[in-house]
C-alpha cells in the first residue's frame, strides 16, 4: 500500500520535475535555429519580428497553408494565377516579388526563404541595417499581397518600394541609437534611386 506522503516526481539523476525539464527531455534535437537571433535582434517593431518569425516557421496564412487546413479550395497564387502560393513563391518567385528583388538588385541566390539573409549587399550600404530593411521589405510584400486579396488593389513594384521607403523612414525615427538611425538612413537614397530603374 502506498504511503500517505506527497508524491515526488523526478526525471533522472534526482533532478526535480519541471515542465521545462520535461520539454527538454521530449525534444529529440535541441532547437539550433540560426535565423532566430537575426530576427529578434533586428531594429524593427515587434510586430515585424513576430511576422518574420511566422514566415520562417512557415506559419503565415499563405494559400498553400490555408488549403492544407481545408479553409480554402485552391492554393493558386491570386497575383500571378499560375503557381501555388507558398512562402517561397509569395516572397521570391512570384512575378511581383521577383520584380521587387530585381529592381533592388538584391536577387536571392535560390528561392529558399533562408537565403534572403545572405543576399549580396552593395558595399556602400550598411550591412548592420539589412535585417531591419529585410523585415520591412517582407512586410511590404505581404501588405501588397493582402491589398490584392482583400481590396483587389494590384500594387506595382515601384509602389511597394515607395511604401518600404516610407515605413523605414518612419520607423527609423523611433530608433534610440544614432548609429542605428544612420544605418537605416543610408538605405533610403539607394531605395529611392531603385524606384526609377526601368524594368
Amino acid at each position: 500500500m502506498p504511503s500517505a506522503g506527497e508524491d515526488q516526481r523526478f526525471l533522472r539523476h534526482g533532478i526535480g520535475f519541471t515542465t521545462k525539464h520535461a520539454y527538454g527531455a521530449l525534444m529529440v534535437q535541441p532547437d539550433n535555429d540560426l535565423i532566430a537571433p537575426l530576427i529578434w535582434s533586428a531594429k524593427s517593431p515587434r510586430k515585424l519580428k513576430i511576422f518574420t518569425w511566422l514566415l520562417f516557421k512557415d506559419r503565415l496564412n499563405t494559400r498553400v497553408n490555408l488549403a492544407h487546413k481545408h479553409i480554402i479550395d485552391s492554393d493558386i497564387c491570386p497575383r500571378c494565377a499560375r503557381l501555388p502560393e507558398d512562402s517561397s513563391h509569395l516572397f521570391i518567385t512570384c512575378p511581383l516579388a521577383n520584380r521587387i528583388w530585381q529592381r533592388l538588385g538584391l536577387l536571392p541566390l535560390t528561392d529558399g526563404i533562408l537565403d534572403l539573409w545572405d543576399v549580396t549587399i552593395p558595399p556602400h550600404l550598411s550591412t548592420t541595417a539589412w535585417p531591419s530593411v529585410l523585415l520591412a521589405l517582407l512586410w511590404m510584400i505581404w501588405a501588397a499581397r493582402n491589398d490584392m486579396v482583400f481590396r483587389t488593389v494590384d500594387q506595382s513594384s515601384v509602389i511597394t518600394l515607395r511604401n518600404l521607403i516610407s515605413v523605414l523612414d518612419l520607423w527609423s525615427h523611433r530608433l534610440v541609437e544614432t548609429q542605428d538611425k544612420e544605418d537605416v538612413f543610408s538605405w533610403l537614397p539607394y531605395l529611392s534611386a531603385r524606384c526609377t530603374v526601368p524594368m
